[in-house]
């Protein structure tokens, strides 16, 4: 039963009718039509009660899938915010291998230039500039590296948001389902109940000239003595 009225229109419905059904005894298709009323109207509550039930299982059942539903999605977003972080690592590991083999390179670089008879110094013009390059080169390789970290983990950010919106709406869509299905099993109670009720006044109107029938006349056969 989803409201109260249901069981209190009810009761009063079979009331009716069984009283109708107990008072008629002036004649027995009076009983049998309450009897019949009574069992009908009784009918009518289950059918509304168990309509009212299904509604009401059906938005759980909804509810349940929607929930399902944003808890994969809530699985999905906490995979992309992992990834994103790995990816970040990735390239910070990789920026600071790139730095480490950059010292190495431009320490070995005037070495390099001492065997080929190159003086590399202050005012030694191309070989001071060859290495000034290689330092700018090996500080632009890390730093693209790193800026590439971001920009993966920026995407798998975004795309983690949009997931965590879906699963939100996917969970409210579930609520709906319920209050919206509450409702309208709350309307199919109250309508069965006041079916019912109609359905037990209408019967006694019909029937009321049967339930009180009429006393017969009083004859006054007394024999009046002169």
């Amino acid at each position: 039963m989803c409201l109260p009225i249901l069981p209190i229109l009810g009761a009063v419905a079979g009331i009716g009718s069984a009283g109708a059904a107990i008072a008629g005894f002036s004649t027995a298709a009076t009983v049998l039509s309450g009897v019949a009323a009574g069992a009908g109207l009784v009918g009518q509550l289950v059918g509304a009660s168990n309509q009212a039930d299904a509604l009401q299982a059906q938005g759980l059942q909804q509810q349940q899938a929607a929930n399902a539903q944003a808890t994969q999605l809530d699985l999905e977003r906490q995979q992309k915010q992992a990834t994103a972080q790995a990816s970040l690592d990735q390239a910070e590991v990789k920026a600071g291998k790139l730095l480490r083999q950059g010292g190495v390179d431009l320490s070995q670089q005037p070495a390099d230039y001492a065997q080929m008879g190159v003086r590399v110094g202050a005012g030694s013009g191309s070989p001071e500039d060859a290495q000034i390059e290689l330092q700018r080169r090996i500080l632009e390789d890390a730093a693209n590296a790193k800026l590439e970290g971001v920009r993966i983990r920026t995407s798998y950010d975004i795309t983690g948001q949009q997931l965590g919106v879906a699963a939100a709406d996917a969970r409210q869509t579930g609520v709906n389902a319920v209050t919206n299905a509450n409702a309208q099993a709350d309307a199919t109670a109250l309508t069965g109940s006041v079916g019912a009720l109609t359905s037990a006044t209408n019967w006694i109107t019909a029937n009321g000239s049967n339930l009180f029938p009429k006393a017969a006349p009083i004859v006054n056969h007394a024999v009046t003595v002169p």
